[in-house]
């Protein structure tokens, strides 16, 4: 007989997300695990041009019970800014 497991509620993450220049973009990024125990970074939202977006995502816990990351970056395209090369990284506190 094997013991069931516990239901984890999804993560949800609500936020905004705003462009104060006339050109560039912004997308927020929420960690999910990928193929092959890799993490992969997908889009949640973008803003390219002065404006701003609301947003919502549900997530679940990566690989070893973590909490994802969540990471904001920034490109003169879309492309660039999902790209991930200029990027501020959040890192939630581990559970205790």
């Amino acid at each position: 007989m094997s013991i069931p497991e516990q239901p984890v509620p999804p993560i949800v993450v609500d936020g905004a997300l705003a462009v104060h220049s006339r050109s560039g973009c912004a997308v927020v990024q929420l960690a999910a695990n990928g193929p092959a125990d890799e993490i992969i970074w997908p889009t949640i939202a973008h803003q390219c041009g002065r404006g701003g977006a609301d947003f919502q995502a549900r997530t679940t816990y990566l690989f070893g019970g973590a909490k994802p990351p969540l990471r904001l970056c920034a490109g003169p395209t879309l492309a660039a800014a999902e790209s991930g090369r200029h990027c501020d990284v959040y890192t939630p506190p581990a559970d205790r």
